[in-house]
């Protein structure tokens, strides 16, 4: 889905998150601090002149700092970033937000947690 290629790029690009590798794959603990992209839920979306797709990303970054702190200002730069419409190649990104955000400490681990949950309304166009 371009939508979520377009959200990896934006967090890359964000110089608040450099610190942070970006993949699809679960944390390894060399790759700390880490943010994991998916799953991705989509529905088809329409209005009476365009159709597109409603999708809910989600995203779980992992650190072992001993402290939230990373993770917040993580969070906040998300938020941040998510004001300016992403760059959809073929698509037009009319609504995205930050719909929910879950800390937990993973004691097994010692492990800090933010699943976050991120939604998007994608416009493709013209309705056929």
């Amino acid at each position: 889905m371009n939508a979520v290629r377009a959200l990896v790029t934006a967090l890359k690009d964000d110089p608040a998150l450099a610190a942070f590798t970006i993949t699809d794959r679960p944390a390894r603990p060399r790759n700390l601090p880490h943010i994991r992209v998916g799953p991705v839920r989509e529905e088809p979306w329409s209005t009476n002149t365009s159709s597109g797709a409603r999708a809910t990303i989600s995203l779980a970054l992992t650190s072992r700092s001993g402290s939230f702190a990373s993770l917040s200002e993580a969070t906040d730069a998300i938020g941040v970033m998510l004001k300016t419409p992403l760059t959809i190649t073929g698509a037009t990104s009319v609504v995205q937000r930050l719909a929910s955000t879950r800390f937990a400490h993973e004691p097994n681990h010692n492990l800090e947690r933010a699943d976050l949950s991120i939604e998007l309304l994608i416009d493709l166009g013209d309705a056929t």
